[in-house]
């Protein structure tokens, strides 16, 4: 086999992957954009609103544990039932995804109050009294893969001590870089950055952001893609061609990001942020030799 045929026959089996939720979602078609400049296959699991442990469930690093109250799932692939997931709580913002309960394959969906489970194909009632784990339908993930996991901000916002606990969405990295490494060292956990004017309209979360980036950064070390601090550099401005304003020269100082930057009132980065964002993360891959 010649250099070129096997190029890329190589380039066809190795994928760069972006999990996570709104912030994943929106750089993703600028991510999409330098995979295929360096013929990798783009995977995107962005979902907006999405909580990290549903993020890490997708997949697959830390399953569902399900119970099925009536003991049974049904023949019929029209009839869904209610599932009761005991690792997780139910949000409407998930992102449905397919995988095999018990030995029948089917999709999992969340309304705010529950979760429901339908089978893909008519079979057999399958008698189902224990609790099982979901597998999700996700390739395997070869040496070849990388993966940037970009997860657990909307976790802080729960009202739910158990999800919206720093140290929590901290360890919901950890278990999926984890699980990751089994079959790939290219795993890069990026940073959260704080939203627009958040240190004096939410100290409390402004603090929470700040914590989980040191334990991130500690815990991660070069594989720590630090976006906030690059978010609040001079070098953005550079990059994105934008002259700041004295207000987000202020929220840069706070560590908070620049309306310049934002779209709908400082949650989220705008398209050119996002364009320099990818850059700042293809940079980061270069330096660490992925691509």
């Amino acid at each position: 086999m010649d250099d070129k045929k096997k190029s890329h026959e190589e380039s066809q089996l190795r994928r760069l992957c972006i999990w996570g939720s709104s912030s994943a979602y929106l750089v993703g078609p600028f991510i999409e954009a330098i995979a295929k400049s360096h013929q990798y296959k783009y995977i995107g699991g962005g979902q907006n609103g999405e909580w990290g442990n549903h993020t890490i469930a997708r997949l697959g690093a830390r399953p569902f544990n399900i119970r099925i109250p009536a003991k049974i799932i049904p023949a019929d692939a029209q009839e869904s039932i209610m599932v009761k997931v005991t690792n997780s709580f139910p949000r409407a913002a998930m992102r449905k995804f397919s995988g095999e309960l018990n030995g029948v394959h089917g999709m999992l969906t969340s309304s705010p109050t529950s979760f429901t489970f339908t089978r893909s194909k008519s079979g057999t009632d399958t008698l189902s009294a224990s609790e099982y784990n979901f597998i999700p339908d996700i390739e395997p993930i070869s040496e070849s893969d990388i993966v940037l996991l970009w997860i657990g901000k909307n976790d802080l916002n729960a009202k739910n001590p158990v999800i919206n606990n720093q140290d929590i969405i901290v360890k919901l990295a950890v278990t999926a870089s984890e699980w990751l490494s089994t079959a790939t060292a290219r795993v890069a956990v990026l940073g959260h950055f704080a939203n627009f004017e958040a240190y004096k309209t939410s100290p409390e979360l402004f603090a929470k952001i700040e914590h989980i980036n040191t334990e991130y950064a500690r815990v991660f070390g070069k594989q720590y893609f630090d976006v906030p601090s690059y978010l609040y550099s001079p070098e953005v401005w550079f990059d994105t061609e934008i002259s700041p304003t004295p207000a987000d020269l202020s929220n840069q100082s706070h560590r908070c990001l620049p309306v310049s930057l934002a779209r709908d009132h400082g949650a989220h980065l705008n398209d050119k942020a996002n364009i320099a964002l990818a850059c700042f993360l293809e940079k980061k891959m270069k330096n660490l030799g992925w691509i």
